[in-house]
């Protein structure tokens, strides 16, 4: 399965890679206790919820080209 910011954090977290990708950027964040209600979303999704404060978008194009490169 190809992973990139339009697949479900689901997705990405079942791929031991994908997971690293995101653990590489967002380790704190990812310990969050709610995390598990926002499996369902992909990360595009994530991101424009989170704001460009906290996942500008030069960060969600480089964790879009690691994830595809995987």
């Amino acid at each position: 399965m190809s992973l990139s910011i339009k697949s479900k954090l689901k997705d990405v977290f079942k791929d031991p890679n994908g997971r690293r990708v995101l653990e590489k950027y967002f380790s704190e964040e990812l310990k969050h206790p709610m995390l598990k209600l926002a499996m369902g979303l992909t990360l595009e999704q994530i991101a424009k919820k989170a704001g460009p404060e906290k996942a500008p978008q030069s960060l969600i194009d480089k964790i879009d080209k690691e994830l595809r490169d995987l």
